[in-house]
């Protein structure tokens, strides 16, 4: 789902990722996201994210908001109504 991105966020980790699955979806703009299986753009990500304080800084605030969308009760109540939908479709 990318509970790890969203842990990392959540204590003012700057995250760079791939762009596979939910991750972009749950990251959103908060992230450098890269191409799956190029270690050359991942390296790169990383390295900026390292050497450039103001691209970290962006992307630590940007996470800070980021996850504040999305919270275990918001989830829950997700799920929930998805097994009632599932239910009364029977």
């Amino acid at each position: 789902f990318g509970l790890v991105p969203l842990e990392a966020m959540s204590v003012g980790v700057p995250v760079v990722a791939t762009a596979v699955g939910a991750i972009p979806e749950v990251v959103g703009e908060a992230a450098l996201l890269v191409a799956e299986r190029d270690a050359e753009a991942l390296a790169d990500a990383i390295h900026r994210v390292l050497t450039d304080e103001a691209v970290a800084a962006s992307l630590v605030a940007a996470g800070s908001d980021r996850v504040a969308r999305f919270s275990w009760d918001r989830s829950v109540e997700g799920v929930a109504a998805l097994y009632r939908r599932a239910a009364a479709a029977r």
